[in-house]
């Protein structure tokens, strides 16, 4: 599963190019910031064959977001924001996993307020709940340079939902020659990116364009993981459980020369006695615990 991010610095012009990026690298997702985009420009003239589109427009002088999808996914819209909030999260299924993808644009002039919306979101959806989670866009926040204002704010907020960074290199270049890494992509899993590298920017675009493979192992392995069973004790009926236990015919049932019979048969009747007097519900696994931060 491939996965494209790019800083687009107006989408509309540049859509051949785009189209061609798709061709050569053959992604399942496609994100956009700074679409630069309005009403006016409809969705035909900014289709890709064989992909769904979801956009969040502000205008034809900055912001805005895109989101392509591969026809292969069903998906649905968990939240679109608005001109104050550029921020696209979209749930994608296939028959094994659900995969959450969330694309986001801060504005350099935005003031701290705007990682309180994203807390709120991301606590609303809980990222560990998902196979695979992504958060990625343009965060204004060098991640290089841990003297930027909101470094320490927005990374205490990723390290609170036990999210990782992946791009390690520079993805902007100031006109002053300086560079800096604010585009980026977190995951829920630190071993789920088999690689996230740079790649040359849509056309004048002063922002590398990046690219994130899936690791194939960790893909399969956690989209078969399976949720988990809570009993509720303080709930049980014990009293009745344990008269269906002395009643049960246990010599009957255990009644077999083949030990492996045996214990199967004895469970299956003690667990149905079990279901019946104890509460219980299943509940997803949660492979990071927001709770324990790596420090």
């Amino acid at each position: 599963m491939t996965i494209l991010l790019y800083n687009a610095r107006s989408l509309y012009p540049k859509m051949d190019l785009l189209k061609t990026e798709c061709g050569l690298h053959g992604p399942d997702f496609v994100c956009i910031t700074e679409t630069w985009l309005d009403e006016n420009i409809p969705d035909s003239d900014l289709s890709i064959h064989g992909f769904s589109l979801i956009r969040l427009d502000r205008n034809r002088h900055g912001g805005g977001i895109a989101l392509y999808l591969s026809a292969d996914f069903a998906f649905k819209v968990i939240f679109s924001g608005d001109h104050s909030f550029e921020c696209v999260l979209v749930c994608a299924f296939t028959r094994h996993c659900k995969i959450c993808i969330c694309l986001f644009y801060r504005p350099p002039s935005s003031c701290h307020d705007i990682f309180d919306k994203l807390n709120t979101l991301l606590c609303k959806i809980d990222p560990s709940l998902f196979t695979h989670f992504f958060l990625l866009g343009d965060f204004n926040v060098n991640f290089s340079d841990s003297s930027h204002p909101y470094y320490s704010m927005f990374q205490s907020l990723m390290s609170l939902f036990s999210l990782s960074q992946h791009v390690s290199g520079p993805t902007h270049t100031h006109h002053s020659g300086a560079t800096s890494t604010i585009d980026l992509v977190f995951t829920n899993e630190d071993s789920l990116l088999h690689t996230c590298e740079t790649i040359p920017p849509l056309s004048n675009s002063d922002h590398f364009g990046i690219q994130a493979i899936v690791n194939k192992k960790v893909y399969k392995r956690r989209c078969r993981t399976k949720g988990r069973k809570i009993w509720r004790y303080t709930y049980a009926d014990w009293v009745s459980a344990c008269e269906a236990i002395d009643e049960a015919d246990w010599d009957s049932i255990i009644m077999t020369e083949n030990i492996d019979d045996a214990w199967e048969a004895w469970l299956q009747q003690f667990m149905s006695i079990m279901n019946q007097f104890i509460p219980n519900c299943s509940l997803q696994n949660r492979r990071n615990l927001p709770c324990l931060t790596k420090s």
